[in-house]
């Protein structure tokens, strides 16, 4: 039980790790995209940009360059040239994102990452706007989710079964000290248990025991003595009187 909700502690947490650095590299990625188109765009203008964006298509990324109009510029495929995907409008050389829960232009219903990037060009302001949609994280965190469901049931065997080895092996050597110590009677009380070459617990539990052997021995001895001190001092005044 305790392994198994380590494990589904520890697999939620990896899973918001994940998800995390996910989301934070695609944020990275985008930024990076923006920036770059922007510069392409303050350095070449809106045609050579258009070019490039049509001959240069990124798998997951797609483009849309706004003027100051909210008229779509530039994109980097056809289905963009209708409304911009985005509201962000930031100010030339500033940098802005959002998530949207859905861009009907990208065809699809996953939640989009949007990163836009705001550049002059000839005193004209226009607004980079670089989306991608969460469908490869989401399908990401999904695998690892399974896979970490596939792999719990297995792992909390393979923990159970040690632990049965390992705590049986102990019991044994335990079981092993019990039965010899209840074999020792009166008459075999200089008999010793084993003690194990593990140094642990075990071994001092083997140890003490012997200790108190060796204590009902010596009383056994000394009682011994006793008595038969005390059966010759009987007999000696029996022959006086």
């Amino acid at each position: 039980m305790v392994v198994t909700f380590s494990l589904l502690v520890g697999g939620a947490f990896l899973l918001l790790v994940l998800q995390s650095s996910l989301t934070s590299a695609t944020w990275s990625n985008l930024s990076v995209r923006a920036n770059d188109v922007a510069q392409l765009l303050a350095g070449e203008g809106i045609e050579e940009t258009q070019s490039t964006l049509a001959e240069d298509p990124r798998s997951g990324e797609q483009v849309q360059v706004v003027d100051s109009s909210n008229r779509v510029v530039a994109w980097s495929s056809r289905r963009l040239r209708g409304d911009p995907i985005s509201a962000l409008r930031p100010a030339p050389g500033k940098t802005a994102k959002e998530q949207l829960p859905h861009v009907p232009a990208l065809g699809d219903d996953d939640e989009v990452l949007v990163s836009a990037r705001g550049v002059e060009v000839h005193e004209q302001s226009y607004v980079v706007l670089v989306a991608a949609p969460l469908q490869v994280q989401t399908d990401t965190l999904r695998t690892v989710g399974l896979l970490l469901l596939a792999a719990a049931p297995l792992l909390v065997a393979l923990v159970a079964v040690a632990v049965w080895v390992l705590v049986g092996q102990s019991l044994k050597t335990v079981e092993g000290i019990r039965r010899q110590v209840a074999e020792i009677d009166g008459r075999r009380l200089h008999e010793r248990v084993e003690v194990p070459p593990t140094g642990d617990e075990i071994a001092a539990l083997a140890s003490t025991m012997n200790q108190m052997l060796d204590k009902l021995e010596h009383s056994n001895n000394s009682h011994r003595a006793f008595f038969s001190d005390a059966s010759h001092e009987l007999r000696s005044r029996c022959r006086h009187w």
